[in-house]
């Protein structure tokens, strides 16, 4: 199942009434060479499990938001927050592989996650939707460009620090702890369940509560099956590993989904197909 508000935003898109679509809207480190002492208990051997045996550092360990943002072991904030952001734009724009793929970063790019990105992926004409570029921008100067911002600060008051924004002809679309329609004109925004541009809007089917770890334990029960599967979670995992793939060889690329790899771009291919350890423990 889908949770309601959800559905409404796809259903708001597919229904045409936001007009066409054109836009949605700590410092990269070296890996140290020298290691801390291992705590008592911690098998880091094990803890690396595919990953490189890098010497071990005690600020490795502490969660995924201190792990992640090495590459050794993960693929930084995009990779964390990816799949739930990329899910609303992919699922309404019905966006399938980019074509192309462009980051710029804050800072000279090295072993870790940079403190700020800015990933760009322009997606191919499809079905009833026109060509469009998604845009993910993280960092602590993150946000939107400066003409969007205005339109979400007379909304909001500020600009909202996350959230999904879906800008189109007939006015802006912004998902995150909200779920705000403001159409062109229109002083102020307004919860999308209650729009009146979207109160025909029909639902794709059963709607689940907004909470989509009950959702996943319903469906590992028996229940409706889950609005992010698991064939749609490779695609959008797809989405966003292009992007990591283009962060970490530096320049743009023009992606092949269905060979996976790199148009013109062999020097690409082991960030794609990673060489992986073989044996641990």
């Amino acid at each position: 199942m889908i949770d309601e508000e959800s559905d409404q935003i796809v259903q708001f898109i597919w229904s045409q009434a936001r007009g066409e679509i054109n836009r949605t809207v700590p410092p990269s480190a070296p890996i140290a060479t020298e290691a801390d002492p291992i705590p008592e208990g911690l098998n880091w051997d094990f803890w690396c499990g595919p990953s490189p045996l890098l010497p071990f550092k005690t600020y490795y360990l502490g969660g995924c938001l201190r792990w992640g943002r090495w590459l050794a072991f993960g693929d930084g904030h995009l990779a964390d927050m990816g799949a739930p952001a990329i899910n609303l734009p992919w699922r309404a724009l019905e966006l399938g592989a980019p074509q192309r793929v462009s980051v710029q970063t804050a800072e000279p790019f090295m072993d870790s996650y940079p403190s700020a990105t800015d990933f760009r992926w322009e997606f191919p004409a499809r079905g009833q939707f026109a060509s469009v570029t998604v845009w993910w921008h993280d960092g602590p100067k993150a946000g939107p460009p400066v003409e969007l911002g205005n339109e979400l600060l007379s909304t909001y008051g500020k600009v909202p620090t996350n959230g999904v924004l879906f800008a189109g002809e007939k006015g802006l679309l912004c998902s995150d702890a909200w779920g705000v329609v403001k159409m062109k004109g229109e002083s102020e925004g307004c919860g999308v369940l209650n729009h009146e541009a979207g109160q025909a809007v029909a639902a794709t089917g059963p709607r689940a509560p907004r909470d989509h770890m009950q959702e996943w334990l319903d469906a590992c029960k028996g229940g409706a099956e889950t609005f992010q599967g698991f064939v749609s979670s490779a695609d959008i995992a797809e989405v966003a590993m292009v992007g990591m793939v283009a962060l970490r060889y530096g320049k743009p690329i023009e992606w092949d989904s269905e060979k996976m790899q790199a148009k013109g771009e062999p020097g690409a291919d082991p960030l794609i197909h990673l060489e992986v350890r073989k044996k641990w423990l």
